[in-house]
C-alpha cells in the first residue's frame, strides 16, 4: 500500500481555494465553515507492481521458452513496467482488510468496536438472508456492511463500495423485520446495530440529517426500555458509550434528549464506580438539561418572530432555567479545582483571564505539549467536556434579550470557556497525548461548540479567540479522530 495523494492530502476544495485543510473527516472544518460539499481528503491507494523482461536482448535457443516465462506476459507492449491499480485488495480475505481498516478509526472496545471483534472470529457465511431473522446477529451485518463502505469510500474504491452498498440493502431490510419483532427492543444487538448505521451516516454520510433520523430512530428504541430495571454491567457500558452520541445528535435536531428524564439520569449514576466517574455522569446529565432549554428556547425564537412580543413570561422561564444551572456547572467547577486528583498548572501564565483578550501579543504560544499541563488524560477530557456544556448554557443565556450588563458579564465567561478548549489542545509535537484525545470525540464537540459560539462574536476578544482556534484546529490532527462507538 503506497501514498498516492501527493504533496496535499486536502479536500479538493481546500485544494482549489489554495487553503490550509485540516484533513477532518468526513467534512473538513473549513467546508462545514463555508457550507460547501466536502469529499474529504485523500488517502491511499493499492497498486500492483508487475514483473517484466529485461529491456536488453537475451539470445534464446529456437524453442526455448523466454528466462521470464509467462511473467513476460504480464508487461505492456512498450516493454515498461505498468503498474496497474486492482479492482480489489490484493488479500485473500477481503473482509478481514475492511474490519482492520476500520477499526483503526474508531475508538478501541466500544460497542462498534467489540461488534467487529466478533465479526473477525464469526463464519460470514452465517450471515446469508434467512426467511427469519436472529435479533442477536443483525449487529454482525451492520458492522459487515459499515466496514466494507467505509473502506471503499475512504480509499477510493467504487466497486468494494458498490458492494458495501449492496450489503448496506441487506442490513436494512434484516434490521426492519428484525424490528417488527414486538420484543426486539430487549437485544443489545440491535441498539449497536442502528448505532452502526448512525456513525456509518457520521463518517460516510448519504444525506444531510440521515444521522438525525438514525439517532431518533435509535431514542425510540430506548424509550421502550425500563430504566428503572436492573441492567447487566455490559447494558450499562453500552449506555454510557452512546451518551454523548444521543447528546450531540438531541442538542443538534433542537429536542429535548432521553437523557434528561429523571429515571435515565438514576440508572446512569447509580452505576457509577468512582468520583471521577460520577463528576463526569454530573456534566452528561448537565448537558441533558441543555438539551431541553436549548428546545425551549427554539420555540421562543420562533414565537417570538411570528408574535412579536408578549412572551415575556416563556423568557423569564427560560432565562432562570438556564441561570440556575448555569450556578450547578459553577459549583461542579468549584469542587473538582478543590480536588487534589484532578489538577492542572498554566504553561502561559498571560493568557489567565479573559479580560486580557485585548493585550494579548500577537505571537505564537512557547513550544510545549499543552498550554495547561494536565495531571492525566481524563482531567484534559473533563474539562473539555465542562466547557463544551458551559458554552451551551451561555449561549442560550446570550440568546435571550438581556440587560448590556449581563451580556457583558456572559460574554466573558464564554470567551474564557473557549480558550481554555484552545488550552487544552495538544500540538502535534505532542504525539501520545494527540492519541489519547483522539479516542475521545469530546474534543470534536469542543471544538465545534465554541466555533458555533463564535461565529455569532462580531467582538474583537471574539475574531481573535476565532483566530486562535483555527491555529489550533489546524495543528491538531483532526483526521485521526476516533469515536468512541
Amino acid at each position: 500500500m503506497v501514498n498516492v495523494g501527493g504533496r496535499s492530502k486536502g479536500c479538493s476544495n481546500c485544494r482549489r481555494r489554495r487553503v490550509k485543510c485540516d484533513e477532518n473527516r468526513p467534512i473538513c472544518m473549513q467546508c462545514e465553515r463555508n457550507g460547501l460539499k466536502c469529499d474529504g481528503p485523500r488517502g491511499f491507494a493499492f497498486v500492483e507492481a508487475t514483473i517484466v523482461s529485461s529491456r536488453r536482448k537475451v539470445k534464446h535457443d529456437h524453442g526455448t521458452p523466454s528466462a521470464a516465462g509467462p511473467v513476460a506476459n504480464m508487461a505492456d507492449p512498450s516493454g515498461t513496467s505498468s503498474l496497474t491499480r486492482p479492482c480489489a485488495p490484493l488479500l485473500e480475505n477481503h473482509q478481514e482488510l475492511y474490519i482492520m481498516f476500520t477499526r483503526k478509526h474508531i475508538a478501541p472496545d466500544g460497542p462498534v468496536d467489540m461488534a467487529l471483534q466478533e465479526l473477525q472470529t464469526s463464519n460470514t457465511s452465517q450471515l446469508a438472508p434467512t426467511r427469519t431473522v436472529d435479533c442477536r446477529k443483525t449487529h454482525l451485518q451492520a458492522v459487515l456492511s459499515f466496514a466494507t463502505i467505509f473502506f471503499g469510500t475512504k480509499n477510493g474504491y467504487s466497486d468494494i463500495m458498490k458492494q458495501g452498498l449492496i450489503s448496506h440493502g441487506t442490513t436494512l431490510k434484516q434490521l426492519n423485520q428484525a424490528l417488527s419483532n414486538p420484543s426486539c427492543y430487549m437485544y443489545d444487538e440491535v441498539v449497536v446495530s442502528v448505532t452502526t448505521l448512525a456513525m456509518q451516516e457520521m463518517l460516510v454520510p448519504s444525506g444531510p440529517k440521515r444521522y438525525l433520523d438514525h439517532m431518533l430512530g435509535l431514542e425510540k428504541l430506548l424509550t421502550l426500555r425500563d430504566p428503572t430495571s436492573r441492567c447487566s454491567r455490559k447494558t450499562f457500558d453500552l449506555y454510557k458509550c452512546l451518551r454523548h452520541m444521543l447528546l450531540y445528535a438531541a442538542l443538534r435536531a433542537g429536542r429535548p434528549s432521553i437523557l434528561a428524564k429523571p429515571e435515565w439520569k438514576t440508572l446512569l449514576m447509580q452505576y457509577c464506580g468512582s468520583e471521577e466517574e460520577m463528576r463526569e455522569q454530573q456534566l452528561y446529565d448537565a448537558l441533558a438539561d441543555c438539551s431541553v432549554l436549548a428546545a425551549k428556547l427554539n420555540v421562543l425564537v420562533a414565537r417570538l418572530q411570528f408574535y412579536g412580543d408578549g412572551q415575556d413570561n416563556q423568557i423569564d422561564e427560560t432565562r432562570l432555567g438556564a441561570q440556575v444551572l448555569l450556578g450547578h456547572l459553577i459549583s461542579w467547577r468549584g469542587q473538582v479545582d478543590a480536588n487534589p486528583a484532578i489538577t492542572y498548572t498554566d504553561a502561559f501564565p498571560c493568557w489567565a483571564a479573559p479580560r486580557s483578550l485585548r493585550t494579548y501579543p500577537d505571537i505564537e504560544p512557547p513550544s510545549v505539549s499543552t498550554d495547561l499541563i494536565f495531571s492525566n488524560i481524563d482531567a484534559a477530557l473533563m474539562l473539555m467536556l465542562y466547557n463544551t456544556t458551559l458554552l451551551y448554557v451561555l449561549n442560550v443565556l446570550i440568546t435571550l434579550p438581556l440587560e448590556p450588563e449581563s451580556m457583558e458579564e456572559y460574554l466573558k465567561r464564554a470567551h474564557f470557556s473557549v480558550l481554555e478548549i484552545c488550552k487544552s489542545m495538544p500540538t502535534p509535537s505532542a504525539e501520545e497525548l494527540q492519541a489519547d484525545m483522539h479516542a475521545s470525540p469530546v474534543v470534536y464537540w469542543a471544538i465545534q461548540v465554541a466555533d458555533t459560539v463564535l461565529q455569532k462574536d462580531q467582538s474583537p476578544e471574539g475574531r481573535w479567540l476565532l483566530n486562535l482556534l483555527n491555529k489550533k484546529v489546524a495543528r491538531l490532527r483532526t483526521k485521526d479522530f476516533k469515536w468512541a462507538t
